[in-house]
C-alpha cells in the first residue's frame, strides 16, 4: 500500500522537476512522452504539476522502441511542435530529437527511477549548481591541457583548448537545450587525438556494472588500444568487439557529477555519474552539442573513477571530491 508520505514526496519532486529544472512558463506549449512500459503515477505526476503552472500540457502515451531507433512519425511531429518536452521514453540523439532541438524545443530525459528522482530533486538548490558549474566551465574553457591523475593508476593528458562546455547544470533554459534529468553534470570533449595515457576505472563500466577488478584502458590519440584487469575487462572489450564498430574505441567526451545528494550507488549508475566530485569518461556516440569530430555510433559508454585529481594548465581544479574555483 502506498503511503501518504510517498504520494506527497513524489508531488514535491515533481514540482520541482517542472518549475526549477524545466522552467515551465505560463502558456507554453509542454509535450510529456511517456511509454506503456512506465510509470502511469509519475507521468500523472509530471502533467499534473505542469498544469498548475498555467501551461497548455499534452501527454502521449506509445508503446516503447529500441535504443536508437527513431520513433513514431507522429511522435516526431508532436515533438518539434512543442517548446518543451518531457521526455520517459528511449530519445538520445535520433533525428527526431535533432529535428526538436532545431525547431527550438528544449527536451528534458527524465529517468523512471522514482526514489532517483527524488533524492537529486527534492532539497537540492539548483541555483547553487548552476552557479558552481559556471566557475567551472569559466575554467575549463579558458584552459588549454588537462591531467587526469587517481591513487588506482589513472594518468592521462589531453588537448581542451577550444572546447565548449555543455551545460548539464539540471536546468533546462534555452530553445534547442537537451538535458538529463535530475542533474548535475558538466560535460566536454577533448579534442579527440590529443588524448593519451592510462584510465582505471574502480566504479563501473557501462554496460558491465560495477566492477571487482579495477579496468585499465590505455588510450593513444584518442582511442583505446589495450584492455588490461580481470574479467570485468575481458567482458567490456567482448561488448565493446561485438559491435563491430571503431568509432566505440574513441574517448568522446569527460564529466564531472555536481549534486551534492547523491552518493555512489552499485544499483544505478546514473545516480553515481552525479555524485558530487565523480569525473566519468564517455567512449562511443557523441551528441552534436559536444561540436566534436566523432558523430553518432553503435552505442555509448560511460565509465565511472573514484577520486580523481584533475589539473589545468598545472593548476588543481579537481582533489579529493572538491572543487577548486
Amino acid at each position: 500500500m502506498v503511503k501518504i508520505s510517498q504520494i506527497l514526496d513524489l508531488a514535491l519532486a515533481m514540482r520541482i522537476l517542472v518549475n526549477d529544472c524545466c522552467t515551465v512558463k505560463e502558456g507554453e506549449n509542454v509535450l510529456i512522452l511517456g511509454t506503456t512500459n512506465r510509470n502511469r503515477e509519475l507521468l500523472d505526476s509530471v502533467m499534473a504539476a505542469t498544469l498548475a503552472t498555467g501551461a497548455n500540457a499534452s501527454m502521449m502515451i506509445t508503446n516503447s522502441w529500441p535504443r536508437g531507433v527513431e520513433p513514431w512519425k507522429m511522435v516526431a511531429e508532436a515533438m518539434k511542435g512543442a517548446d518543451l518536452l518531457i521526455n520517459f521514453a528511449p530519445l538520445f540523439n535520433q533525428q527526431a530529437v535533432r529535428d526538436a532541438q532545431n525547431a527550438g524545443c528544449r527536451i528534458a530525459s527524465v529517468s523512471r527511477d522514482v526514489g532517483f528522482l527524488k533524492r537529486g530533486l527534492i532539497g537540492v538548490d539548483y541555483d547553487e549548481i548552476s552557479k558552481l558549474h559556471t566557475k567551472i566551465a569559466n575554467v575549463l574553457e579558458k584552459g588549454k591541457n588537462m591531467r587526469v591523475t587517481t591513487e588506482a593508476g589513472t594518468d592521462i593528458t589531453m588537448d581542451i583548448s577550444g572546447r565548449s562546455v555543455v551545460r548539464g547544470d539540471g536546468v533546462v533554459r534555452e530553445p534547442g537545450e537537451m538535458q538529463w534529468l535530475p542533474g548535475s553534470q558538466l560535460n566536454q570533449a577533448a579534442i579527440e587525438e590529443s588524448a593519451n595515457g592510462t584510465l582505471v576505472f574502480d566504479w563501473s563500466l557501462m554496460p558491465i556494472g560495477t566492477v571487482k577488478t579495477p579496468v585499465k584502458l590505455t588510450i593513444k590519440e584518442g582511442r583505446i588500444v589495450d584492455f588490461a584487469g580481470g574479467e570485468e575487462a575481458d567482458a567490456y572489450k567482448k561488448w565493446m568487439d561485438s559491435l563491430n564498430d571503431q568509432r566505440m574505441y574513441w574517448l568522446c567526451h569527460y564529466s564531472f557529477g555536481l549534486n551534492p545528494k547523491y552518493k555512489l550507488n552499485p544499483e544505478n549508475e546514473s545516480e553515481s555519474e552525479r555524485v558530487m566530485g565523480v569525473v566519468f569518461f564517455g567512449f562511443g556516440s557523441q551528441l552534436q552539442t559536444f561540436k566534436g569530430k566523432l558523430g553518432a555510433a553503435a552505442a555509448h559508454s560511460d565509465c565511472i573513477m573514484k577520486n580523481a585529481t584533475v589539473t589545468i594548465d598545472g593548476k588543481i581544479l579537481l582533489k579529493d571530491n572538491k572543487f577548486y574555483v
